[in-house]
């Protein structure tokens, strides 16, 4: 062999370590700053092994070690969103977990699919129990002035059923929901309530933008501009209490700097680029008809709950500052100088 090819030979053999190197590097001197994985990735990561004589000889040692060394390997998210940046891009596919890609590239979660098309169905007898439960709730706050109402979401599924791809029709035939089974009996026990899944499908072709971004989980920050003047509004119309008229104005539109949840779904699949170029608008809120006195609100709900605190300061601008939102009943997570101490509503004197 030639000095030259020999040269060659050792340059290339050289670089093949080098790069095999690479992620030990990485994970032990922190060459590059990676930005942290978001989904099912969030907050993962594997405790340092303990020596222990009978963890070695059955193999636990083994494989904890192995899950510390996998956690910490060096480039792993850069490797890991290049990864699904093919499969998305390439093969239209997603690496998110129960993340489906529907008709017009929408994304949903599957699960939100399977409850659209009452897979999770949980008999009339248990929302019919649920409901005449409420409304012995409902009239006992009553006799203290206060009101008690059901707030219905909508989800995504629901909202665009267009986009949801065939084959889930023809898996899970539409029979009975739980959403159906609650409008007809919610309206024959008297059990306040107001339907913004109704809402947001008969009123989505006039806010104008999409109701859920395409990349979104939760309703984008326009609708939920929209849905807040309707709560407000039904609230005061149903009660002696009297809140701030919302007027919305023209705001920020943007393709690329979206708020709060309008890109959930897309940073669940740790992708490398920011792939939307879908224009979202978020109004600016003017408040009139202020109120001196602001009722107190306890609000107890899921994640779209939330987007009334995370997209505009809805709750501060209406209601007291002793009031409180209970994620899933479980967590206080509402006001946030409160929410931050990680108070659980079991510790709270109902």
């Amino acid at each position: 062999m030639s000095k030259p090819q020999s040269y060659l030979s050792k340059f290339f053999f050289s670089i093949f370590i080098v790069l095999l190197l690479l992620p030990l590097l990485q994970s032990i001197f922190k060459l590059h700053k990676e930005d942290e994985l978001d989904g099912a990735y969030k907050n993962k990561h594997a405790d340092a092994p303990q020596w222990n004589f009978a963890d070695f000889i059955e193999g636990r040692l083994q494989q904890q070690t192995t899950a510390y060394w996998n956690a910490r390997m060096g480039f792993k998210q850069t490797l890991i969103r290049i990864n699904n940046q093919l499969n998305y891009s390439i093969l239209n596919q997603t690496k998110a977990q129960d993340v489906i890609i529907g008709k017009g590239g929408m994304l949903f979660p599957e699960q939100y699919i399977k409850s659209f098309l009452g897979t999770d169905f949980i008999g009339s007898d248990s929302i019919v129990h649920f409901l005449n439960k409420t409304k012995e709730v409902q009239d006992a706050l009553a006799e203290k002035n206060k009101y008690l109402f059901l707030l219905i979401n909508p989800g995504k599924a629901s909202v665009y059923q267009e986009n949801i791809p065939e084959k889930y029709y023809e898996l899970f035939p539409q029979d009975t929901t739980n959403y159906d089974v609650l409008i007809r009996e919610v309206e024959k026990r008297e059990v306040n309530y107001l339907d913004l899944r109704n809402y947001v499908l008969e009123q989505k072709e006039y806010f104008g933008y999409q109701a859920f971004p395409t990349f979104g989980l939760h309703w984008s920050g326009n609708t939920v501009a929209h849905v807040s003047k309707k709560l407000l509004e039904y609230i005061s119309n149903s009660t002696k209490f009297r809140f701030p008229k919302i007027k919305l104005l023209e705001g920020e539109k943007t393709i690329k700097d979206y708020r709060y949840t309008d890109y959930d779904i897309a940073k669940a699949m740790n992708l490398l680029w920011h792939v939307s170029d879908e224009t979202l608008h978020y109004p600016r809120i003017e408040y009139t008809h202020l109120q001196k006195k602001k009722p107190t609100l306890l609000g107890i709900g899921d994640s779209f709950i939330q987007s009334f605190y995370g997209f505009y300061p809805i709750l501060d601008s209406a209601f007291s500052a002793e009031s409180q939102i209970w994620y899933y009943n479980k967590m206080l997570d509402w006001p946030k100088e409160k929410a931050k101490y990680g108070v659980k509503v079991m510790w709270l004197d109902l």
